[in-house]
């Protein structure tokens, strides 16, 4: 994996146009990922991360696109990812299962059948076919500014979107505002992660969403007789959930403008490092 400093110095004096070849480079390896030999689960996780992270690059160029472009692409990338989300859910699943530590075998054969049955299924040919296509547009995309100016007001967007979801989140404890929050903090982890060498607090609080997500949908599939589950899950949740909106008060203290100058004065750094 390159280290921050070489991907600025990819990324160059033109950064937008720099995004716009690690769309297609990231979109290359979650190809490579998906053909090479070995077991599933790691294949395919390595697959998403490389999708996600692509699109969260693409998110960044949004503006500089225009938004047909960046919805067709966007629509690819979206559909190869979901034809590769229920093996790696149902495997996401039977781990947060694990980490309860409630002794229910029944529910722990339901949940491995269900992630052999999810992997079984998985269509991995016709995700490799929508890869293959969002690549092939994305070597074609065209930011309308090359340089920071075709990052700017992605980057300030991403922040402030996922800003509103956090304060949404807190105000209604809802399971779905939590949901959308743990997406946008994902698009910001791996923006940062490109431009800025990352975040350990990103970085922390995209993990604590991801494992209240996975608990969220173990809730889900249990029923009314499985109370000793319900109630091990409602307990971590809530433990999950204070420590994220904790950490988020911190992450989100300043606006989207002082935001997107902070990660540009990292990103120059770096490059004039080279």
């Amino acid at each position: 994996m390159l280290s921050f400093e070489e991907m600025a110095s990819r990324l160059d004096r033109r950064p937008a146009k720099g995004a716009r070849r690690f769309v297609a480079e990231r979109l290359a390896r979650a190809m490579g990922e998906l053909s090479k030999p070995g077991p599933l689960e790691p294949r395919v996780h390595g697959a998403r991360r490389d999708l996600r992270k692509a699109r969260a690059a693409l998110k960044l160029l949004r503006p500089a696109i225009g938004k047909s472009s960046y919805k067709k692409e966007n629509a690819l990338c979206r559909e190869a990812g979901r034809l590769l989300s229920p093996a790696r859910d149902a495997q996401a699943l039977a781990a947060a299962w694990r980490g309860l530590h409630v002794r229910a075998p029944r529910i722990s054969r339901a949940l491995a059948d269900e992630a052999r049955e999810a992997s079984e299924s998985l269509d991995s040919v016709k995700s490799l076919t929508f890869l293959s296509m969002a690549r092939s547009r994305a070597k074609k995309i065209a930011p309308s500014k090359s340089g920071w100016g075709g990052l700017k007001a992605g980057l300030r967007r991403s922040y402030a979107d996922a800003r509103r979801a956090w304060k949404r989140a807190r105000r209604s404890g809802d399971d779905r505002d939590f949901h959308e929050w743990r997406k946008r903090v994902k698009d910001e982890r791996y923006q940062l992660e490109l431009l800025a060498g990352g975040s350990g607090a990103l970085e922390r609080l995209s993990d604590l969403l991801g494992d209240d997500h996975d608990l969220v949908v173990l809730r889900g599939k249990l029923g009314p007789g499985d109370a000793a589950a319900l109630r091990a899950i409602g307990s971590k949740q809530a433990r999950l959930r204070r420590k994220a909106l904790a950490l988020a008060e911190m992450v989100y203290a300043q606006s989207a403008a002082a935001y997107e100058r902070r990660v540009r004065r990292a990103w120059k750094r770096a490059r004039d490092l080279k």
